[in-house]
């Protein structure tokens, strides 16, 4: 499940739970896309310590490519990532290494104080 909130400090919060596949988060991303009225410099924190990400290699290019595509309207896109598991870490980090557009920054975080003293920053 994806749900997502914003937050007082200018940002998204985006909280993925339990299984999660390729489906459900490129319908997210086409409902971001629909998003109105964000700030040109945006900010995002996907949290993933409750999540069961059912992804391979080659989905997580797809993602990288769908996002990409969404967010080429901001000025700049934020993202932070929280992780608590091994396998949810490796597939942040490779996506983190696919951002190919100069104003996308990803950092990946155990922690969330230091995940939202990135974004802030």
């Amino acid at each position: 499940m994806i749900s997502y909130n914003f937050e007082s400090d200018n940002f998204l919060r985006i909280n993925i739970k339990g299984e999660v596949g390729l489906e459900e988060i490129l319908d997210f991303l086409d409902e971001f896309d629909r998003f109105e009225n964000l700030p040109a410099d945006i900010k995002l924190l996907y949290d993933l310590t409750e999540a069961s990400l059912l992804l391979q290699g080659d989905d997580v290019m797809v993602v990288g490519q769908k996002a990409e595509e969404v967010t080429q309207k901001y000025a700049t896109v934020k993202s932070a990532f929280l992780v608590t598991h091994h396998r949810a870490t490796a597939l942040s980090y490779l996506f983190s290494n696919l951002a190919k557009q100069g104003h996308t920054e990803r950092q990946i975080f155990s922690s969330e104080s230091m995940a939202l003293k990135w974004l802030s920053q």
